[in-house]
């Protein structure tokens, strides 16, 4: 046999080589198994499978870049992990480790739902007072779900389910069950109140017994941010199911510019006869280019959830209800600088688009908070009413950093402890991505650590390395659905 002149075997290594990187992209491309897996180190390299599928961790001023692993100095962190196609399942892998478990004692992950609601779905990756709990009362773990107890009474999660304790004695974490929930002498009245101008979307709980669900608003389109999905308007009202029982949805007023010019405000009037008592969730979806203004209903109950953004162009005194034992606060135009009070005590917000925590320092049932300035978002860890009295929360109270155990006796988990490398910790955390939110290919995922703040220049957190592993669907199965 001759021998292959040289010329020859470098064409055959050229081509294999070719080869060889159009079956990585066809793969990178397909995942003809349904599994894949990517893989950051802060100094990883870019190749298949690695860090170039990530995007930047953000904001930067709340992560440090520079030393040989990833540090965490403020909370949330943000990032995007580009993939091929849509897969069900995530199991995010991370080796880290913590700082100061007591001042920061919770690390979380989450995964985008709702960009408009900015919701993401948390998961747990540790956390230190269930940890230090486990050693010090009765813990039984079953199917995933831990049952501490101060002192023994039940024998099962679902003994506590049929029969439980007293709502200040129970907290939930990383679960979720809805007991029956009722008003003691709730009186239903007519009388229409009027709220305050809200910018962006919200949520908020309801209470009827006897009455008809009744909202009405009014939106202003204020053309100030170019939007290609235009700014429609779906509002969804939920019992005791995850399915909507009414939708209502407003088209996009046809003008699509974002030159400050307002047009003509357009409404949506909920009325709903007929329903059964109990507690209704009413989630308001619109995009921050909407003002809803001339809110009005007539319910007697009504608790908004977590965040709101105060439009307040009237520079009116807003007075606010709560029961979270502190609040962030951030100013997103710079008339919103200034002052707002916590019951008796005063904080500033010195910068715009920079969050501020603010704790209430004897923190009561029920918190007061007053805001004067225009263009503020308000977050809290619980519920926020427009007044005392139409303040209520129907959640079991979640085991928080802000969470004290004085009167507390019984936590419902869903978690496992990481696994100790020595100095280091591993966490597994599975995710349901199935259902997310994904855009030009990228799912939105985040990492948190409540109470780390950037000015404190502390770090909650490094990470050494951070593995996501997919799976989903093989090529044949999607083929044979296709078929079908």
């Amino acid at each position: 046999m001759k021998n292959i002149s040289w010329r020859l075997k470098i064409r055959l290594i050229l081509w294999s080589i070719i080869t060889l990187a159009v079956l990585a992209v066809v793969y990178l491309t397909l995942v003809p198994f349904g599994r894949i897996t990517y893989t950051y180190h802060q100094n990883g390299s870019e190749l298949l499978g690695g860090k170039g599928f990530f995007g930047n961790f953000t904001p930067l001023d709340r992560v440090n870049t520079k030393s040989d692993n990833l540090k965490i100095i403020g909370d949330s962190v943000y990032f995007s992990l580009f993939t091929p196609r849509r897969f069900e399942k995530a199991k995010l892998i991370m080796v880290y480790r913590g700082f100061n478990y007591e001042s920061y004692p919770i690390m979380e992950a989450g995964v985008m739902v709702d960009p408009i609601l900015r919701n993401y779905r948390l998961y747990p990756i540790s956390n230190y007072i269930i940890d230090r709990l486990s050693g010090e009362w009765k813990t039984k773990s079953e199917n995933g779900v831990m049952l501490l107890q101060k002192e023994k009474k039940y024998g099962s999660v679902s003994e506590l389910l049929a029969d439980p304790p007293q709502s200040s004695e129970l907290a939930f974490y990383n679960y979720q069950h809805n007991f029956p929930y009722q008003i003691k002498d709730y009186q239903a009245e007519t009388k229409t109140i009027s709220l305050p101008d809200l910018r962006g979307a919200y949520q908020f709980y309801t209470y009827i017994n006897n009455e008809t669900l009744n909202f009405s608003v009014d939106f202003l389109d204020l053309n100030q941010n170019l939007d290609q999905n235009g700014d429609p308007v779906q509002i969804y009202v939920y019992g005791s199911s995850s399915k909507a029982i009414a939708e209502y949805s407003l088209l996009d007023d046809g003008d699509m510019s974002d030159d400050g010019q307002m047009n003509a405000a357009r409404h949506i009037s909920i009325n709903l006869p007929g329903l059964d008592q109990g507690v209704y969730k009413v989630e308001v979806k619109v995009n921050d280019d909407l003002v809803n203004q001339r809110i009005s209903t007539t319910q007697t109950k009504m608790a908004f959830i977590s965040r709101l953004w105060l439009y307040n162009h009237d520079y009116s005194e807003i007075n606010i209800s709560t029961d979270g034992t502190f609040i962030k606060a951030k100013a997103l135009d710079p008339s919103g600088v200034g002052v707002i009070s916590l019951n008796a005590d005063f904080f500033d917000i010195p910068e715009t688009y920079q969050q501020y925590l603010m704790d209430f320092s004897s923190p009561q049932s029920v918190n007061k908070v007053k805001v004067s300035n225009p263009e503020t978002v308000i977050e809290a860890s619980g519920v926020f009413s427009f007044s005392e009295s139409a303040l209520f929360n129907p959640d079991i109270k979640k085991l928080d950093v802000n969470s004290t155990l004085n009167n507390l006796k019984y936590i419902v988990a869903r978690y496992s402890s990481p696994i100790s490398l020595g100095v280091w910790k591993k966490a597994t955390v599975e995710m349901d991505i199935s259902d997310v939110y994904r855009e030009k290919g990228q799912t939105n995922f985040m990492i948190s650590i409540p109470g780390l703040l950037t000015e404190k220049n502390t770090v909650g957190a490094e990470i050494k390395s951070l593995q996501i592993e997919l799976t989903g669907k093989s090529l044949i199965e999607k083929i044979k659905e296709y078929v079908k």
